[in-house]
């Protein structure tokens, strides 16, 4: 079953139907996204595949839903494929979708809070000394990582 390679492959169809609908070039668009027209190109040739930020950035940008860009969509029962991988997860996620809408707008805020922290927090260390592990946070400055410490007490 080539089920992975066929939702990316129409992804890369999708991200370019919603561009060309749009009447954008892929340059217009890659500078919108902050992103080289080539780029563009790639993920809409299925020669790169695009991350979680630009995904949720294609989205926002053009109105659509993750799981309508991946091309899933409803059964004729109303319930939507959803891809989960283990139990917990799922779990998680039919507690989240019973929830009344205050909850789930506190969960939204505080889980984009935690996200947006991590990625402050993480960045690419070129050099990376031995016994640390490559994702742990790194600061510009002692200051920085003081405030980290004294956020998370």
């Amino acid at each position: 079953m080539n089920d992975g390679n066929d939702r990316i492959r129409k992804l890369s169809e999708n991200m370019k139907a919603l561009r060309v609908d749009s009447r954008m070039t892929q340059a217009e668009l890659g500078k919108i996204f902050g992103l080289n027209y080539r780029t563009i190109s790639s993920y809409e040739n299925n020669t790169l595949c695009p991350g979680v930020d630009i995904i949720i950035k294609y989205c926002d940008f053009f109105a659509v839903r993750p799981d309508d860009l991946f091309g899933y969509r409803e059964a004729p029962s109303g319930r939507r494929r959803l891809i989960i991988t283990d139990d917990n997860e799922a779990r998680i996620i039919e507690s989240y979708r019973n929830a009344p809408d205050w909850v789930q707008e506190s969960i939204d805020i505080v889980a984009l809070k935690a996200y947006e922290h991590h990625r402050a927090v993480r960045r690419v260390r070129p050099n990376v000394p031995a016994g640390v592990a490559e994702n742990s946070p790194a600061y510009d400055t002692e200051e920085e990582k003081d405030k980290h410490e004294n956020n998370q007490r």
